[in-house]
C-alpha cells in the first residue's frame, strides 16, 4: 500500500520528487490547471479535473449552498446570478429550479409555475404574470387579454373569438347602479370596414373592455356589430361615452362606415324592469310609448335620419292604438294583444327582458348616439310619469316635449347634455325659446 495516497500495489498516480525548499522528504505532483508544483499536503483532487494546487482550488471550486458540501468546480454549479450563489446538480434536482424568465435559481417551495409547465420566481410573478379569470390558470400578462374596466386577464385558451355568431347566448354585466332599474343598452352596426373584422373588434376591446361585445349580422354586408352590455344613462355620460369616442376612432381609421351605409341600424334596448314594477305597470308604460311614437311618427323619422324605404323595411312605424286615445287600460290590453307581432318595427316588443327601440340609422357620431339615448330616456321617463289624458295628447309639439323632457329628468336626479337640444335644433325639431319670442 503506497504511503502517501493508500492505492494498493505501484502508485501510478504520482510520481514522488526531491523539492527544493526546506521539506526535502516531500513529494510533490503537477496541478492539472496550472502546471505548477505542490507539495502533497496541498494537492486537492477534484473530479474530474485532478489533482490541483491549493491556488487553482480556492479560484476554481465553490461551497454548494444547498447541502454544504465543498470542492464542486463552478464550472459544473449552477450560478444564481442574483444570490451569487452556487448549487451543485443533486440540490438542483432534489430542492431547486431556474425561473424561465430571469434565469434565478429559486428552491421549489418558493418557485411558481405557470399552466404553460414553465417555473417563475416571485419577482417575476409579480411584475410579469397573472391569473386567468376564467381557468385560473397562471400565464405571461402579455399573452393575455387584458380588461381595463374590470382589471382581468383572460389567457388564450379560454378566450373565445371576439366576434361570436348571431343571438350567441351571452351574460350580461349591469354598468351603474340604477334606482328604477331602468338600463340602456345599444346594438351599433358598422359595414365596409377595409380590416379584418376580428382584428378590429380585438382593437375595439382593448379599447372598452367587456363594456362591449360583438356579433356577425346578417342584416350587414361585410361588417359586424357593436353590443353593449346594460348601463344607466348616468354610466354612459360619465364612462361608457369616452370609450365609445376611442372606438369611433379605430373604426374611422380602420375605414367603417354606419351612417353611411343603407344597411346599418342603432338599435337602443331598455330594461322591461324599468318600465314598471309590475307587468300591468309595463304594459300601460309601453301604451303610452306607442301613443307618443304615434303623435310623432313624422318626428321621430326625421330623428331617425333613415330613408323612407329603410324604414319601412327595418323599423316600421305601426299604429296599434286609436288616435288621442286615452283609456291607459285599454291600451295596455292592445299591448298585450300585439307584443309578439313582429321584430321588424319601430318598437320591437319580442325580447323577453327588453323593449328595442329601431328606428335609428347607425352612426360613428358619439354626439348623435348620445342624443339617441337621452331621447329613449326621455321617452320612458315621460311615459312613466303622465297618463295618455295629462301627457301624449296635452303635447303641444316636439319642442314642448324637449322641454318637458329636461325639465322631468332633472326632477328625476338625471342630468341631460346639450346633446339632446342640439341634435333636435340641427334637424329642426326643436325651437329655442329666444326664437319662440322672435316669431311670436
Amino acid at each position: 500500500m503506497c504511503e502517501h495516497c493508500g492505492c494498493v500495489g505501484d502508485c501510478t498516480r504520482i510520481t514522488p520528487t526531491e523539492t527544493s525548499n526546506n521539506n526535502n522528504n516531500a513529494l510533490t505532483e503537477t496541478c492539472a490547471f496550472c502546471n505548477g508544483r505542490t507539495t502533497y499536503e496541498e494537492w486537492r483532487d477534484v473530479l474530474p479535473i485532478g489533482l490541483l494546487c491549493e491556488t487553482c482550488y480556492d479560484d476554481l471550486t465553490v461551497t454548494c449552498s444547498g447541502c454544504g458540501d465543498e470542492g464542486f468546480l463552478k464550472s459544473h454549479m449552477l450560478h444564481d446570478a442574483i444570490t451569487d450563489e452556487y448549487f451543485c446538480r443533486s440540490c438542483m434536482r432534489e430542492e431547486f429550479s431556474v425561473c424561465n424568465d430571469c434565469g434565478r435559481v429559486v428552491r421549489n417551495n418558493n418557485a411558481y409555475f405557470t399552466g404553460n409547465d414553465d417555473t417563475i420566481c416571485e419577482q417575476c410573478l409579480e411584475r410579469h404574470y397573472a391569473n386567468c379569470s376564467c381557468c385560473g390558470g397562471l400565464y405571461s400578462a402579455d399573452t393575455m387579454h387584458y380588461n381595463p374596466i374590470t382589471n382581468e386577464h383572460v389567457c388564450k385558451n379560454c378566450r373565445v373569438p371576439y366576434i361570436r355568431e348571431h343571438h350567441a347566448q351571452v351574460t350580461n354585466s349591469f354598468y351603474g347602479t340604477s334606482n328604477d332599474g331602468l338600463y340602456l343598452g345599444l346594438e351599433l352596426e358598422v359595414d365596409r370596414g377595409q380590416g379584418n373584422n376580428e382584428a378590429v373588434a380585438e382593437q375595439l376591446h382593448d379599447v372598452a373592455g367587456d363594456l362591449v361585445y360583438f356579433q356577425n349580422d346578417g342584416s350587414v354586408e361585410t361588417g359586424f356589430e357593436i353590443i353593449s352590455n346594460p348601463m344607466t344613462l348616468t354610466y354612459w355620460q360619465d364612462h361608457a361615452r369616452k370609450h365609445y369616442k376611442r372606438m369611433s376612432k379605430v373604426l374611422n381609421n380602420c375605414g367603417y362606415a354606419s351612417h353611411n351605409t343603407s344597411t346599418c341600424g342603432l338599435h337602443i334596448h331598455a330594461s322591461c324592469a324599468g318600465l314598471g314594477e309590475f307587468c300591468e305597470d309595463r304594459y300601460i308604460t309601453i301604451g303610452r310609448i306607442l301613443a307618443f311614437m304615434q303623435k310623432f311618427e313624422k318626428e321621430l323619422f326625421t330623428f331617425s335620419r333613415r330613408s323612407s324605404n329603410n324604414i319601412r323595411t327595418w323599423a316600421r312605424f305601426k299604429r296599434y292604438l286609436a288616435a288621442h286615445e286615452e283609456d291607459d287600460m285599454r291600451a295596455a290590453e292592445i299591448v298585450a294583444k300585439y307584443y309578439d307581432d313582429t321584430r321588424y318595427q319601430a318598437l320591437n316588443l319580442m325580447n323577453r327582458h327588453t323593449i328595442e327601440f329601431r328606428f335609428n340609422k347607425g352612426t360613428l357620431n358619439v354626439d348623435t348616439i348620445t342624443a339617441s339615448l337621452e331621447l329613449i330616456h326621455a321617452i320612458i321617463l315621460f311615459a312613466r310619469s303622465y297618463t295618455l289624458k295629462e301627457g301624449v295628447n296635452k303635447l303641444g309639439d316636439f319642442t314642448d316635449f324637449i322641454d318637458i323632457a329636461y325639465t322631468n329628468a332633472e326632477e328625476h336626479g338625471i342630468a341631460y347634455s346639450e346633446c339632446l337640444r342640439e341634435y333636435a335644433i340641427k334637424r329642426r325639431l326643436y325651437i329655442p325659446l329666444k326664437e319662440q319670442v322672435v316669431n311670436a
